[in-house]
């Protein structure tokens, strides 16, 4: 096992040099970095829940207070105030507050949205890379391409693959395979082609075989 991974990453270094791209969540195989996802998951999860909770416990105060003020201005025969607070009371809408309410609500709005997007981030990060499956090379040969960067043969490790843009990946194949060079792969905009070309310029397609 030692020498495959030595092997491979002197075969990445030979490859030509690409753009390099951020490491994805989904690219993580040990228990501790996949409990860190899952922990941040839920942190974003508890984030969200609580500030909820806050807007919701601040919403039910306000409308106690002001049904102990409406008491008051009743009392004090206070008619346009009582009319203003009995309004509110029974809207469905907030009340159009001061600019330190208006500068939380817009902080709030803010803190939301940020959660949503990390949550939307979160989920395409998590999701397997579209390369992932088998593929039939016009040799014959259908190999499966893994999760966790490798080209598979009949049960044999053969070769190993990154992505190196949008849509476009390399393939280094290993030394006790072939003659231990690489093809560059764009893959097709309907995710079951691939356009491919070996290190030597010889161009050439695959095809994605469906799951079962």
């Amino acid at each position: 096992m030692k020498l495959i991974a030595i092997a491979t990453v002197l075969l990445f270094a030979s490859v030509a040099t690409c753009e390099e791209t951020n490491v994805q969540l989904n690219d993580f195989q040990s228990k501790a970095a996949k409990l860190a996802v899952k922990t941040f998951n839920e942190r974003l999860l508890f984030l969200e829940q609580s500030m909820q909770q806050h807007v919701d416990t601040a919403n039910s105060k306000l409308r106690d207070e002001l049904k102990v003020a409406l008491e008051q201005a009743a009392k004090q025969e206070d008619l346009k105030e009582t009319e203003r607070i009995s309004r509110f009371l029974q809207a469905d809408a907030p009340l159009k507050a001061d600019n330190e309410s208006a500068a939380a609500r817009e902080t709030i709005r803010k803190l939301r949205a940020e959660v949503a997007d990390l949550k939307k981030r979160l989920d395409e990060m998590t999701q397997p890379d579209p390369l992932v499956g088998s593929w039939k090379y016009q040799s014959g040969n259908v190999c499966h391409f893994t999760n966790d960067g490798w080209v598979v043969l009949k049960g044999e490790r053969i070769a190993a693959w990154k992505r190196t843009g949008e849509n476009s990946y390399v393939t280094a194949f290993l030394k006790n395979f072939g003659d231990g060079s690489s093809d560059a792969m764009t893959l097709g905009p309907d995710g079951k082609t691939i356009m491919a070309k070996s290190k030597s310029g010889k161009g050439f397609s695959m095809y994605r075989i469906p799951s079962k």
